[in-house]
This record gives structure tokens, sequence and C-alpha cells, in this order.
């Protein structure tokens, strides 16, 4: 089977930023940066190497610095143009390039994941989609974006028509969306069916170590489900209740991570981020380790 190729990826990012406290009262989440870049950008660099050039990002009007970043100040670039600052310039140039169009849905009530999603409905229509979470990055050191993870997932998609959810085992199940699958164990690159999904069980219920690491590749029919499901988990309409709807009607896939993910939606998580790519760094790697040598 084969299906229509995927170009068009909802991020969502309209969510308050609670867990980051208090500097996202006026800084939005994603534009907290990992050394040099915010976070919106890792997401939408993934975005375009995987192959999906049409982005259509959700916000809030409050968070209209992203905006501001994704436009670009065009003072900066002529500036840095003239003064040929070549490193500094390539960066503010390769924003995104032209042949990606991002288009900004302004969501006025924050609802939870599955609401945002079906805000996008009336530019998406009735077809397939992707779904990146801006305050998870993948580490790009450790996989190759532009063939690993979300892009085979759309490679796997398109393929056999079955939605994709990327996964990864972790300990502190209660915090994330987790899914149960069909497989007790999966292997390096290997797929398996997915038969239930809940959104932060119980911590007493033992109820599976695979996490959703924000990364969803959906069929159509996952609008039916986000029309129909009711507020769930902390009175949100929550996307993982949609998926559990989806998999009664069609086989749905638990994807294992390759390499790395960080969850910079909370503090532990954007510490840990930030340092791994400032050891990561060109210039300024090796002198950063050896200065966190020093230290501990």
């Amino acid at each position: 089977m084969t299906t229509k190729k995927i170009n068009t990826v909802i991020i969502p990012a309209a969510g308050l930023g609670t867990r980051m406290l208090p500097i996202t009262a006026t800084i939005p989440k994603e534009m907290l940066p990992i050394v040099d870049i915010p976070l919106i950008q890792y997401s939408i660099n993934e975005c375009i190497l995987s192959g999906l050039y049409n982005i259509i990002l959700i916000t809030k009007s409050c968070k209209y610095l992203i905006e501001s970043y994704l436009d670009c100040n065009i003072n900066i670039y002529k500036f840095l143009e003239k003064k040929r600052q070549s490193d500094i310039f390539s960066k503010i140039k390769l924003v995104y390039p032209s042949y990606v169009t991002i288009t900004y849905i302004h969501q006025k009530n924050i609802n939870g994941l599955g609401n945002a999603i079906l805000s996008a409905f009336p530019i998406i229509k009735n077809q397939p989609f992707a779904v990146v979470l801006p305050d998870i990055i993948i580490n790009e050191y450790t996989s190759n974006l532009k063939k690993d993870n979300l892009s085979a997932m759309l490679k796997r998609f398109q393929n056999t028509g079955r939605s994709q959810i990327l996964v990864k085992k972790v300990r502190n199940f209660q915090n994330y969306g987790i899914v149960y699958c069909e497989k007790k164990s999966m292997h390096f690159n290997k797929h398996a069916k997915i038969i239930k999904v809940i959104e932060k069980p119980n911590i007493n219920n033992n109820f599976s170590n695979l996490s959703i690491v924000g990364r969803y590749v959906f069929s159509k029919n996952i609008w039916k489900k986000l029309k129909k499901i009711k507020p769930g988990k902390n009175e949100e309409f929550q996307l993982t209740d949609a998926i559990d709807l989806l998999i009664q009607d069609e086989i749905v896939e638990a994807y294992p991570i390759i390499g790395l993910s960080h969850d910079c939606g909370n503090k532990l998580g954007y510490m840990q981020a930030f340092v791994q790519y400032g050891l990561y760094h060109k210039k300024f790697g090796k002198i950063f380790k050896k200065w966190i040598k020093s230290i501990i």
C-alpha cells in the first residue's frame, strides 16, 4: 500500500509553559535558547530536513516573539550582510528557506493538545499530517534527522498508511503520554502495533514504560476522533484520547526513537539539553567540557 506523501506539519506552540515559570510569564518557552538557537528553530529545522515544507504554527497573540523571530529582523539581516559577518549572517538567513511556508493560527482558548491540533482542520481539511511538539527536541548529534525518527515515520506511513507515534523507554512514566504495544519488547528500529494509550497514568498503575516523544504522523481519520473526544485528564481535550479511539478502527504503530530526545518543557530537561548541546558546540565545546570537569 502506498499513500500520498505528507508535506504538512502542525507545531502546537500556544501553551502557557507553566512548568518553566517565571521566565515563561513574558518569554514563550519555544523561544528559550539551547546555546544560541531557540527551541522553535530546532523543531522547524527537523521538519524541513524531514521534507515537511508546509508548517502550521498554533500560537497565541501574546507569543508575538515567535512570529517576530521567524519573520526575521530585516535590518539585522542587511547589517550583517553588509559587514560580511558570514558566520552570524548564515544563521539569520536560514531561519527558514523561501520554499517553506509558515501559517499562523492564533488559538483563543487553551484546552489541551487535542483542541490545538483540531484548530488546524480548516486549513489541512481531510488530509493526513504530522505533529511536532516544539518543547521536545531530537538530539541532532545522536541521530540523522534526514533519515531517522520523523523522517522514517513519514516513510513508513507512506508505505503502509498506518499512523506512527515516536516512543522511548522512560522511568517516570506518570509524567507522559504512555503507550502499550502488542510486542512486549521493542528492538532497535522496529515498529509495533499499539494496543492502548493513556495520558499520564497513575503512579500506582504500572501501565507501560514506553513514552510518547512528541512526534506523530496521522492518517486523515484522526480528525473524526479529535471531534469526538471530551475533556479528559486535567479537563483538557487530550490527543491521547483521540489516538485511543483511532486504534479501535485501524492499526497505529509505535516507532522507537533512534538517538536521544530532550524534554525542554521542564527545567531539568532544559538544563540537560543546554549542557549536552554546549558540549557539542564547535567553537566552545572543548572549553565548556574542561570547565564542567573543573567544577564537578
